[in-house]
Order: structure tokens, then C-alpha cells, then sequence
């Protein structure tokens, strides 16, 4: 094959650049070890001859002090002739202090260096003054060999042998001559050699299988890729992908495992896809309910206004006329249901808007047992355990105590044969919480009669627990999954209309709570609350009697401005203000109440605006007027505020809120109120 075929073979191949990746790292790694391997053997052979040289430069010295000190070259024979038994020792000389030579020995191998070394015979007086100031050995590199001079030092003391060895310093010494050794390096430079082929010889042995066996392993990995390759074109396709099959659980084994995982993954994103789009949907359609929710609540809720105020006053009125006053109060009766269902549908969309306060749920429940009991029939026995210590918790009374009522009306239909229903409290742990909800999700993998629902706040405060027990029919995981849809019941037509534990699901997640639900056919449910506690500490639970209508303090001619746009509506309030000693100015909508404030400016202490009006809503208006008048006294009257008066910090600061149909009562105290204030 030619040199360009081959290039582009190994371009377009991915087998053969994953082979000369490989080959190419091996055979780097090759070299760089054998280069690593031979420089650090050189280094470590020429340490070994120097440190040599060292030792037998100072075994010489010491042998030939006698020698020299009597200045008799036959004294030195003998230690000079056991240097030259070393095979890298090519010359050994001994000189007077003052440089005369006493005594010259030569190896043979002596002859291939000697012009060489015929240049550092001498020893001129500066390399003597050299070593006789240091005292210790020295040495210089020539070529082929390494030259060793030391001093002959006498000591007038004894000295231990370790001198020798240790190079220590005696604190009376005398120089009386110097030592010279030369060593080849010949065989330093053999041995490196050696080391480099084997070096070279050893690895190749090695090197070439490590090439074979990389290839064949190249080859087994890159076999499988083909079948990979079809199957991601085939995905890509959106055909329907078979899973693939590596043979083995090695890398390419887990790559095919990590495409079926892929392939599998995809099949499960698409399902999660269409059900969120089924989800997103159902959001749509809940907020679309949501606001004809508030749009029918707002209307609603202005008719009933009226007919509530009318009838109030008609009630003031005859109040002496029994039945005359049976017939108002059956209206007013049913009217307060109509007020009662608008608030249900608020609830079920989160529209309403709850007014939260510390409450013991102990205390709260205590005095509504005698209700609860007269809800039961004799055959159903009802308990209440409450926990020792106090339960405060920051929420509105009236929405936890319909809670409580809702749960033990189901409870009651779930035993038409009798049976037990037990309300229990209990203080729980924010980290034990936490494991009893991870206990129930696994309980909900293996039982299908258990349900628990996943949407629970991130917090670490702790929680009071509300428990509702019945032992009654239970329900079947079908039915668990729907019960807390709106308008489900399992109740026979014209028995119940299917918004109860909806309602309750939207009043317990107002209050940043959560549920947890468990049950099973023929053995009853329970319906766990879960509350975040309150640090705060409170004597006991205070509830505040419903006034009267007519027991009020009256006004004192004082201008208020009325601003609503529905008709009956604004006719009552002028009628019920204007009987309880106001002077009213009426307008039908926010640009006619800004022209009237205007108009009247100082004269009117009191604005009382509708939320929602055409043109210009209530929130508008008293903005502008409010920048005329900074000190100016409102309150504001809706049947459905929650997208207009409910911002992040609550309601606008210094202004009252009063939610359709409001008793006559109380309208005319927060209208006292607010002027006397």
C-alpha cells in the first residue's frame, strides 16, 4: 500500500488510529524509560567511582603519613601497591610538603592515558596551597579519567580508625605532604554501554507482543462499534431500536449497556415528556378554572352582599315579628351557604385568601369536640388524644377547624355499621419526619395500599402532627389516587358534591403543610396533617364573638366615599352608612372616585373602594389619590382580591381589607375603627 493510501486509511479508520495511538504511547514510553533508566545509572556509577576514589585517597594518605614524615619512598611501596590492586586505579603518587615527588606507580592500563595526564603532573603552588588550606580530598574530571589529590596529615594526638572513613577534622594536625590517585573512567563507560543495549534488547522482547496483543484488542473492541453505529442511525431514524449485546461485561461491554440505558432512558423521557404536557395542560385548564373561579365569586359574591345587607336590615327592622324575622333568617341562612360555597371554590383553586394567627391546635380541638361528637351517630365512638405539651402553630382557625370537620365527616360515611374515630396530636421532628416520609415512600413501592403525598416543604423547622383514624371500609389504591381530585366521591348521587378533601388538600398547603395518607381495604384510614410549629408562646385560644348587627357605635356625620361598581351593591352601603349616621358620596368606578375625592377633597375623612371596578380598580385609585393626600384613611371591599391585593409582604400596608358578603357589623366597627384610629 502507498504511502498517501495509507495516510488516508488511517484517517478514515478507527481501528487503525486507535492501534498507532496505542503503538505510538508504547513505544514513547519505551524510550523515555530507557533514556530515565541509562541517565540515572550513569549518574549513579560515576557517584560510586568518585566516592571510591574518595576512600582510597584517604586510605593512601593515612597509610603513607610514616613514609613521608622519614621522606623513604620504600615506605611507601607497600601502600601504594594495595591502591593498584584496584582495577580502576591507573596511578598513585606521594609528594613532599613542598611538592617534591618521593614515590610514582604506575598500572598498565596506564599507557592509553598518559599524554593526558602528563598535563596535571605538576603540583603547582597553588593547588597545594589549595588542598593544605582545606585539608579534605579533592578531584577534578579529565578526559577518561578522574584525578584524586588529598594532604598527608600527622596527627601529635592518637586517632581513632573512623578518621579515615568519616573525614573528621583533629584539633592538632599537620600537613606534611599529599597523595595523588588517578582512576579510569574505562570501565565506568563500559558498563554504561552494557546497561544502554540491555536497556534496548530487554523491552523489545516485550515491546513487539504489547503491539500484537494490542491489535487484536483494538480489533475486539472496535468489532461491536459497527452494530452500535446501526442501532444510533436507527434511534436517529425514530425507528425502534433493538438492544445490543457486547458479549462481555468489559468497556465495550458497558458502552453497549450505556446505549441500551440511553435507548431505554429516551423511551422513558418521551412518556415523561407527553405526561407533562397531559400535566401542563391540566395546569392550564385548573388556572383557566381558576379565574372563572374568581370571576363568578366576585359576582356571586356581590349579589349575595346585597341580599345579606338588605336582609340585615330588614332583620333590625322587625325584629320584634317571629315570623317575619324566621323567614329573614332563613334567607340570610342561605345566603351564608352561597357565601360558603364561594369560599369552597376559592379554597380548591388557592384563591382565598386565609387570615393566619397563633392557635394551639390542643385548645382548638378541645372546643370543638362537642361539635365533632354531634356530627357521629351513637354507634361510632369517638377519641381525642391530644399531646401533653402546647401545639402553636400560625394558621387561620376557621380553615383548620373545616379541615377537621371535612375528615371526620368522611370518616363518619367510611363506618355506616360503627366503628371508632381517634383525632390524636403529637409533636414531630422536622429529622424524624423526614424519615417517616422516606419510610412511607418505600412503603408505597410495595404495598398498593399506601399513599403519600411527595409535595413537602424544604424546611427545618418542626412540625405538630394532626392524626384522623377511622376504622372503617379503607380504600383501594384506584381509589386513592383520585381522592383528592375535585369532584370525586364515592358517595351515592345527591350525597355529597366531591370538593371536601380537595378542599382540604388547599387549605392544608396554604398553610405551607403537607399530607400523608394511609389506608387499606377493610382496615380503615388515617389522614396525617403536618403543620410547622410556632416558637411563639400563647396563654390559650381566643375566639371573638360575632356581634351584632345592630350593636355598633354610630357615626357622627362624617363624609365617606363610596366607590363600587355594582349598583345594589353601592345602594346598600349608602342605605346602611347613611342609617348609622354617614353622610355617603357615592362614584361607580376608580376614575369617578378619584374626581370625586377631588372634588370634595378635605371633607371626606373615609374612602371605602370596591378592589375590582372597570376603568380603574380600588388599588389604582387610592394610589393617585393618595399622592394628593399622603394621611388619607381607606378600606378596601372585594369578593375576590387575591391577584390585586395580595403582594409579597400582604395586604397595602395601612389599609383594611373586607371580603363580600361582609355583615353589616362588622363593616360599621371597621368603619369606626379606622376614623377613630
Amino acid at each position: 500500500m502507498k504511502l498517501p493510501n495509507l495516510i488516508k486509511y488511517g484517517r478514515e479508520n478507527f481501528r487503525a488510529r486507535i492501534f498507532t495511538a496505542f503503538a505510538a504511547f508504547i513505544l514513547f514510553a519505551y524510550f523515555s524509560f530507557t533514556a530515565f533508566f541509562v541517565y540515572y545509572q550513569s549518574k549513579s556509577l560515576e557517584q560510586n567511582l568518585i566516592s571510591s576514589g574518595r576512600q582510597l585517597t584517604n586510605l593512601l594518605a593515612f597509610n603513607s603519613r610514616l613514609g613521608v614524615l622519614a621522606e623513604n619512598p620504600d615506605l611507601l611501596k607497600n601502600p601504594m601497591e594495595g591502591i593498584l590492586q584496584n582495577r580502576e586505579v591507573i596511578m598513585a603518587q606521594v609528594f613532599t610538603l613542598d611538592g617534591r615527588e618521593l614515590r610514582t606507580q604506575k598500572s598498565s592500563y596506564m599507557k592509553a592515558h598518559e599524554k593526558s595526564v602528563e598535563r596535571l603532573l605538576d603540583m603547582r603552588s597553588g593547588a597545594i596551597d589549595a588542598i593544605k588550606k582545606s585539608g579534605a580530598v579533592s578531584y577534578f574530571k579529565g578526559s577518561g579519567f578522574i584525578e584524586f589529590r588529598a594532604p598527608v596529615i600527622s596527627r601529635t594526638e592518637y586517632a581513632e580508625d573512623e578518621d579515615l572513613f568519616l573525614n573528621t577534622d583533629s584539633s592538632r594536625r599537620e600537613v606534611t605532604g599529599f597523595v595523588r590517585i588517578i582512576l579510569t573512567t574505562e570501565i565506568m563507560g563500559k558498563n554504561i554501554r552494557d546497561i544502554f543495549f540491555k536497556s534496548i534488547l530487554i523491552p523489545v522482547f516485550f515491546m513487539i507482543p504489547a503491539w500484537i496483543i494490542t491489535f487484536y484488542i483494538v480489533r475486539r473492541i472496535t468489532k461491536p462499534l459497527s452494530r452500535l453505529t446501526e442501532e444510533v442511525n436507527a434511534l436517529g431514524a425514530g425507528s425502534a431500536v433493538e438492544k445490543v449485546y457486547a458479549g462481555a461485561n468489559d468497556e465495550i461491554g458497558k458502552l453497549a449497556e450505556a446505549f441500551n440505558d440511553m435507548a431505554e432512558a429516551l423511551k422513558k423521557r418521551e412518556a415523561e415528556k407527553q405526561q407533562l404536557e397531559e400535566r401542563l395542560r391540566h395546569a392550564r385548564k385548573m388556572e383557566a378554572i381558576g379565574t372563572f373561579a374568581g370571576g363568578i365569586a366576585h359576582d356571586f359574591n356581590n349579589i349575595l352582599c346585597a341580599m345579606i345587607g338588605y336582609g340585615e336590615l330588614l332583620q333590625k327592622k322587625i325584629r320584634d315579628e317571629d315570623f317575619a324575622r324566621h323567614c329573614i333568617e332563613q334567607l340570610l341562612s342561605s345566603a351564608e351557604k352561597g357565601e360558603a360555597l364561594t369560599k369552597d371554590i376559592l379554597t380548591y383553586t388557592k384563591k382565598q385568601i386565609i387570615y393566619p394567627e397563633l392557635v394551639d391546635l390542643n385548645t382548638l380541638i378541645g372546643n370543638m369536640e362537642g361539635m365533632l361528637r354531634g356530627l357521629l351517630p351513637g354507634d361510632i365512638e369517638f377519641k381525642v388524644e391530644t399531646a401533653e405539651e402546647d401545639l402553636n402553630v400560625m394558621a387561620d382557625t376557621g380553615q383548620i377547624e373545616r379541615v377537621l370537620m371535612n375528615l371526620a365527616a368522611n370518616a363518619r360515611d367510611a363506618m355506616p355499621e360503627g366503628g371508632i374515630l381517634t383525632i390524636r396530636t403529637n409533636k414531630v421532628k422536622s429529622s424524624e419526619l423526614r424519615v417517616k416520609s422516606l419510610e412511607s415512600q418505600l412503603q408505597e413501592k410495595e404495598e398498593s395500599n399506601i399513599c403519600c403525598l411527595p409535595e413537602q416543604p424544604q424546611s427545618a423547622a418542626d412540625f405538630c402532627e394532626v392524626s384522623v383514624s377511622d376504622t372503617g371500609e379503607g380504600m383501594d389504591k384506584d381509589i386513592m389516587e383520585k381522592i383528592f381530585d375535585p369532584f370525586f366521591t364515592t358517595k351515592r348521587a345527591g350525597t355529597g358534591t366531591g370538593l371536601g378533601l380537595s378542599i382540604v388538600y388547599g387549605i392544608v398547603k396554604q398553610h405551607e403543610g403537607f399530607l400523608d395518607v394511609t389506608s387499606a381495604k377493610g382496615s380503615g384510614t388515617t389522614f396525617k396533617i403536618f403543620l410547622p410549629l410556632s416558637k411563639l408562646k400563647i396563654s390559650g385560644l381566643k375566639r371573638e364573638k360575632k356581634a351584632e348587627p345592630w350593636s355598633v357605635p354610630k357615626g357622627n356625620g362624617e363624609t365617606l366615599l363610596v366607590a363600587e361598581d355594582d349598583e345594589y351593591v353601592r345602594n346598600l352601603l349608602t342605605v346602611l352608612l347613611g342609617q348609622n349616621g354617614y353622610r355617603v358620596i357615592e362614584a361607580s368606578d376608580g376614575n369617578e372616585a378619584v374626581e370625586k375625592y377631588n372634588q370634595y377633597g378635605d371633607e371626606i375623612k373615609l374612602l371605602l373602594l370596591d378592589v375590582i371596578m372597570p376603568q380603574k380598580d380600588g388599588k389604582t385609585a387610592y394610589e393617585e389619590i393618595k399622592k394628593e393626600q399622603p394621611g388619607v384613611k381607606a378600606i378596601f371591599i372585594s369578593g375576590y382580591t387575591a391577584d390585586i391585593i395580595h403582594e409579597k409582604n400582604g395586604f397595602v400596608e395601612g389599609v383594611k381589607l373586607l371580603h363580600k358578603p361582609v355583615p353589616s357589623g362588622e363593616l360599621l366597627r371597621s368603619v369606626r375603627e379606622i376614623l377613630d384610629n
